[in-house]
């Protein structure tokens, strides 16, 4: 008997290099199982327009969102990145309860949706009962070093209670095969993309996804800038990096804390490297700091209170804008073992 093996294209590819088999005398053989292709996406096809470009779920489709399902309260809270079937990535932020850090928020008042619009995503994820199954929090992992006060080891782990089905609207994205290779990829200049529901215009998320195009920046020019202003820059760890916009003519985005930043790999596929962690919302040059989250808003000369940050950084026309993102190759064994899934064998 001979058993052909194969998979979706595009969405999926088998974990064995053998596609065909043949049992004789009852001999058994292992059937290989169909993983998710990651890091693939559809060409951009939308033109640019103030506070970024506007995008689609079918360019990004990692992204999802972290909904609170509490009743008035309720709506997005932050950004979320697709990794595994079962398992997507965030800011460790976003999973605390706000005056107890060292809490998680209730699970069964979460959702992670993904592969639809913000307005399908609130209001579904809220008021539909059917959706619980599909997009229900089985568990969440914060890592144990998080701390609130530096956003230092800002990462969680987000398990769905179902897996995902991958489609054109739903895929997950490549990690860094090894620090090595993210450290190659993570210098200066280097250009990424982050992405999320930011509000262009008003406080109000967009109901389009959005993306904008920031550089990795020089560590130091960035810890100077915020500590010739006054703000802790002990909250700049080797877990963390900066990134930069120099536009001029982009208008302030707010983004989503917890939300991705790729770099497209020497493969084509699209890498995460950093999760959207801290950043000051407003103009720099008052004394008394506005920082904007979702769930609270703060004054502030304290870098490490975040909550909410923006895709870009602050409104700040003329001079060079930062802000800071977790490392996502630090906590690869961390990934691993919480999962139980490998990452990448090749620097993509």
């Amino acid at each position: 008997m001979e058993v052909m093996f194969g998979c979706d294209n595009g969405f999926y590819h088998l974990d064995s290099t053998f596609t065909q088999q043949r049992c004789i005398n009852q001999d058994t053989f292992v059937t290989p199982r169909c993983i998710s292709e990651c890091g693939k996406r559809r060409p951009p096809k939308h033109p640019y327009i103030a506070g970024g470009k506007e995008s689609d779920i079918e360019v990004w489709p990692w992204q999802a969102g972290l909904v609170q399902t509490n009743g008035k309260e309720g709506g997005l809270i932050c950004g979320a990145t697709l990794i595994y079937d079962r398992w997507a990535v965030t800011a460790g932020h976003c999973v605390t309860k706000e005056n107890r850090p060292n809490e998680l928020v209730n699970k069964k008042q979460l959702r992670l949706v993904y592969g639809m619009s913000l307005t399908h995503m609130t209001n579904s994820a809220i008021r539909d009962d059917e959706l619980k199954d599909q997009f229900g929090v089985s568990s969440i992992i914060l890592h144990r070093q998080f701390n609130k006060d530096t956003l230092d080891h800002n990462i969680a782990l987000i398990e769905l209670e179902t897996p995902m089905e991958f489609n054109h609207r739903v895929g997950v994205v490549c990690l860094p095969a090894t620090q090595d290779c993210s450290n190659q990829r993570l210098v200066e200049g280097t250009k990424g993309v982050v992405t999320g529901w930011g509000a262009p215009d008003s406080h109000s998320p967009s109901d389009r996804l959005r993306e904008l195009t920031l550089y990795v920046a020089n560590t130091t020019e960035c810890e100077k800038h915020f500590k010739d202003r006054g703000y802790n820059t002990a909250a700049l760890t080797e877990n963390m990096f900066c990134a930069e916009s120099n536009s001029t003519t982009e208008d302030t985005t707010d983004g989503d804390s917890g939300g991705p930043f790729v770099v497209q790999g020497g493969f084509a596929d699209w890498v995460l490297e950093g999760i959207v962690s801290w950043g000051v919302l407003k103009n720099d040059v008052d004394t008394d700091i506005h920082i904007h989250s979702r769930k609270h808003t703060e004054h502030t000369k304290h870098i490490s209170l975040d909550g909410d940050p923006f895709l870009v950084a602050p409104n700040c026309p003329g001079r060079v804008c930062y802000s800071g993102y977790t490392r996502v190759a630090k906590y690869l064994d961390w990934i691993q073992e919480k999962t139980g899934r490998s990452t990448g064998k090749r620097c993509a």
